[in-house]
């Protein structure tokens, strides 16, 4: 499932230049300048472009070095990025603390990147010594200490934050998280409590404090915060939680959910949390139901995107190809819709279709590495060798560290006969894939093929007791058949559906499994938990199985000069926007924000936070965020639009992709000067 975002994200830029000191000549040439411009709007080619012309004119111009620096973060050219920050260091003038302080903080994430967690904490230690006031440095210090799990240390520098901003919750958040890290429930309760007094409307107390009701076993209590926290701000934390819970908890979450949903003014989108809280618990039934609910409120490929989800679950891939193909009708600037409505084909059986989608998929960005392994994985169920083996060797080229395509090109080659090539590929994947990760290793399949029956088991068992979930069990259960071992196989896949794996799907077209497919005792216990399934997504005699329909509504535009003039409606208030499709959100002057203050237009509790934006000078300035509870054009209204109040009398009203998203499919008709927005039919 995905989870929507219901407020804005701002992306801290890497670099943050503001000028500390007034005796600091930083660089103001032409191409210095626009290469800062160019990296602040994530253009990172043009960016490198200016700032290497930059160093030809001037070779000692270690601010360039700087901002080449977080190019190379940003692209995880990791150690080019290393080299960039030495030559940094090494010309930057050492009065410049801010800028040597940030350079070194830069380090510190390139190490930790890298895994190198001794570099990264002594790099940040360094970013403190040359600018001991900031405090943002302290605070990366402590996360690295925590998650080092040396409490005590990052405790120290949560202390420090205490002392400089004791009206700040961060600190006390800090501690609160080390104490729930090492169980002490209690101790960490306090902690958030006091950082709720500090500020009423910081979710993530609520959604931390849940946490330690959780271990306490005080399930209501942690759904009471759960919900809080999404009442707030949709706290991402939160979601995770609530899809991740346990049963009980996860009741407790539905009925105060249901309850809010069925009494709340304030607009909060209820009916699309429950559908998330429901298809986490895989009751997609339900699920669908609040789905369809929040659909008809607001037209939103993710909420389509979801439905097309819950249907593929339950093998009804009919309605999973309508939703998905509503979601692509909404937005079709997002590519991995394609690759999951190739996944539907595949499911359903239909491989030639699959490959079709897929090489739409491709079509759109030739570089996305997955797409090849995916098109190449299909291709491996038609029994088109070679093609496969293509499109593994295409995947690798491009992401040389992605193992599971050496593993499918090393099946390839083993079905070839080309046993040198398989073995090979086989022992890069023991070579690479060496970090147990959450969400699955290969390498106990190459162990395997490699005839190491004895290494594929330790390295199965060493996965699992790191991350018993249920998805690696189901790996156990693959591994295990693969190698003969077939109760033993049986048994991991029991473990693995109590646990909740529910992908009966891909289990049943998975050769892995092929070698106890035919056991009785297979048959019996996945006939049992596709029943245990079934039940729980039983047709519900509210549940809407109607076909969501499509329309679409025209809006008529006006041009002035080279721009689209649209009429609209905020909170009642009648205005005219500029429609433009390069903008990344909307944002209005603060002339027509006060405006609508003063006259009832808005209301305090509409102000919301601030944002930050970087001007080409490299400068930061900040503005105003509010919360537009309506705004209407043409008869489509949307409600709850994150809007940025700029400090400019002469700041246009502009109408960016952050509306658009959520509109529908937008389509531009010059001629007949109307834009037509594509959505699902109101019920």
């Amino acid at each position: 499932m995905k989870i929507r975002t219901f407020f804005t994200i701002f992306i801290a830029l890497l670099v943050c230049v503001t000028a500390k000191a007034c005796d600091i000549k930083r660089p103001d040439s032409y191409n210095y300048q626009r290469g800062c411009e160019a990296v602040s709007n994530g253009e990172y080619e043009e960016g490198m472009r200016y700032l290497q012309l930059e160093l030809k004119d001037n070779p000692k111009n270690g601010y360039a070095w700087s901002w080449i620096l977080s190019i190379h973060m940003n692209k995880r050219e990791l150690g080019d990025a290393v080299d960039a920050g030495q030559m940094a260091l090494k010309l930057l003038p050492k009065k410049d603390s801010y800028y040597i302080g940030f350079v070194h903080k830069s380090l510190s994430r390139v190490y930790y990147y890298m895994d190198d967690k001794d570099k990264a904490l002594s790099e940040i230690s360094l970013a403190i010594k040359a600018d001991p006031k900031e405090m943002d440095y302290i605070a990366m210090r402590a996360d690295l200490y925590y998650y080092e799990k040396e409490y005590d240390k990052a405790n120290a520098d949560f202390e420090k934050l205490i002392s400089n901003n004791p009206g700040q919750p961060t600190g006390y958040m800090g501690i609160g998280r080390n104490l729930l890290a090492q169980k002490s429930y209690d101790a960490a309760i306090e902690k958030f409590n006091y950082a709720m007094k500090l500020d009423e409307e910081f979710s993530q107390p609520y959604a931390f404090r849940a946490d330690c009701f959780i271990g306490k076993g005080d399930y209501r209590s942690a759904a009471q915060d759960l919900v809080k926290a999404l009442e707030i701000d949709a706290n991402d934390r939160a979601f995770s939680m609530m899809v991740e819970c346990n049963d009980t908890c996860y009741e407790n979450i539905i009925v105060l959910m249901n309850i809010k949903a069925s009494s709340d003014t304030k607009e909060t989108d209820w009916d699309y949390f429950l559908g998330v809280a429901h298809q986490g618990h895989n009751h997609f039934r339900d699920a669908i139901v609040n789905y369809k609910k929040s659909l008809e409120k607001e037209p939103h490929s993710l909420t389509c995107e979801n439905i097309a989800e819950c249907y593929g679950e339950l093998g009804d891939y009919t309605r999973a190809h309508q939703y998905i193909d509503m979601a692509i009708a909404m937005d079709s600037t997002r590519n991995d819709l394609y690759r999951e409505k190739a996944d539907y084909y595949y499911y359903s059986g239909d491989y030639l279709e699959a490959i079709a989608m897929m090489d739409k998929y491709i079509s759109f960005d030739p570089e996305a590495y997955f797409g090849y392994y995916r098109r190449g994985f299909y291709k491996d169920n038609t029994q088109d060798i070679d093609g496969a083996i293509k499109d593994y060797t295409y995947c690798i080229t491009l992401e040389p560290r992605y193992t599971y395509a050496y593993l499918g090109r090393g099946d390839m080659y083993m079905a070839k006969g080309n046993v040198d090539a398989a073995m090979k590929d086989y022992q890069t994947v023991v070579d690479q894939d060496t970090l147990v990760l959450e969400q699955g290793n290969c390498r106990q399949y190459a162990y395997q093929m490699l005839g190491l029956k004895d290494s594929a088991e330790a390295y199965m068992q060493r996965i699992l007791d790191k991350y018993p979930t249920e998805g690696n069990y189901y790996d156990a259960a693959c591994l295990m058949s693969r190698m003969g071992e077939l109760q033993r196989s049986i048994e991991y896949l029991k473990v693995s559906f109590e646990k909740g794996y529910h992908e009966i799907n891909h289990l049943e077209r998975d050769d892995d499994l092929d070698g106890i497919r035919d056991m009785i005792e297979y048959k019996e216990l996945v006939g049992k938990y596709k029943q245990i399934l079934k039940e729980k997504n039983a047709l519900n005699a509210d549940d809407s199985t109607s076909e969501t329909e499509l329309e679409t509504t025209e809006i008529p535009f006006n041009k002035s000069g080279n721009m689209m003039m649209i009429e609209c409606t905020i909170n009642s208030l009648p205005l005219h926007f500029i429609f433009d499709t390069g903008a990344s959100d909307v944002s209005i002057s603060d002339v027509e924000a006060n405006f609508m203050m003063k006259n009832g237009y808005l209301h305090p509790n509409d102000v919301v936070g601030k944002a930050r934006y970087q001007t080409a000078d490299g400068n930061i300035s900040e503005g105003t965020v509010i919360n537009l509870k309506h705004v209407n054009f043409g008869g489509l209204e949307l409600t709850d639009v994150k809007a940025s109040v700029v400090k400019s009398q002469k700041a246009p009203l502009l109408l960016g992709q952050s509306v658009f998203g959520r509109l529908g499919k937008i389509e531009i008709d010059n001629r007949e000067k109307v834009v037509k927005v594509t959505h699902p039919k109101k019920q």
